[in-house]
């Protein structure tokens, strides 16, 4: 590290897996792209989207608030 002006930063080799998800992708995608162009105060926050996927679409996750 010491020898580069600047950290040479983080390259993923692989995509990140996300095998609990892998079912709710384009429903999680279609939310965000609706958030867009929606008012900042109408946005669904990711407490609001767990609990929407967990409830409604049998997502057996968890949530942990970081």
């Amino acid at each position: 590290m010491l020898t580069h002006p600047s950290p040479p930063g983080y390259q993923r080799e692989a995509p990140a897996r996300r095998p609990k998800l892998a079912d709710h992708v384009a429903f999680i995608d279609r939310i965000f792209q609706e958030d867009a162009e929606a008012p900042a105060k109408q946005r669904h926050t990711a407490r609001q989207i767990f609990e929407w996927l967990r409830d409604e679409r049998g997502f057996d996750g968890g949530y942990r608030h970081m």
